[in-house]
């Protein structure tokens, strides 16, 4: 079979699958004193099944001259959507025990008798970056290749949810966090262990 080709005479490429990604969890450097509850495994890649929320938007605005009769468009004011990931529930409790340490910062001390926060937890040590991890379709453990990489910085859970129980189902029962998300890059295929900052 013949390779297809663009007009331009070069290979075309096919689009990417969505089904083989990663998402790693990375303490910020330099790293924050973390109690161990909040954070069983720093550093390390999570299970999900699902994530949205990989969108930016800046500000559109308007300016005009006296001596124009065209608007400028400048951009202003940018913004990142926060992140939301679901997964299977499992025996791990690193999730919710991280969103239960926001809760603890706003209600000072209703968690700290069972060991789950710190006392002195605050906004810095509350924060992990996350790296979201595109592979082809062999997946990352079976020597897949790394096609994309995106970072968000200074993430924090402001939602946990656990999806509604009932006895007449057997699916998988789901957890999802939402996070919020201070900034979000494109790393364009930079290793994990080679990310700078």
């Amino acid at each position: 079979m013949p390779e297809i080709r663009t007009a331009g005479g070069n290979r075309r490429n096919d689009p990417f699958r969505k089904f083989q990604f990663t998402l790693a969890i990375q303490v910020p450097d330099p790293a924050p004193a973390m109690p161990t509850p909040v954070m069983s495994l720093p550093g390390g890649a999570i299970g999900f099944s699902e994530i949205s929320g990989l969108r930016t938007e800046t500000e559109l605005v308007e300016y005009k001259e006296g001596d124009n009769t065209l608007n400028r468009k400048i951009p202003g004011k940018s913004s990142f959507d926060n992140l939301v990931c679901a997964r299977g529930m499992d025996p791990s409790n690193y999730l919710s025990h991280w969103r239960s340490a926001v809760v603890e910062r706003k209600q000072g001390g209703l968690f700290a008798g069972a060991g789950i926060v710190n006392a002195a937890m605050n906004d810095e040590n509350l924060r992990m970056n996350l790296v979201i991890s595109l592979y082809d379709r062999r997946g990352k453990h079976q020597g897949g290749k790394l096609l994309k990489q995106w970072k968000a910085w200074e993430c924090w859970p402001v939602v946990y949810e656990v999806e509604e129980l009932s006895g007449n189902a057997s699916d998988v029962l789901i957890e999802r966090v939402e996070f919020a998300v201070e900034y979000l890059t494109l790393l364009k295929g930079t290793p994990i262990g080679n990310i700078q900052g």
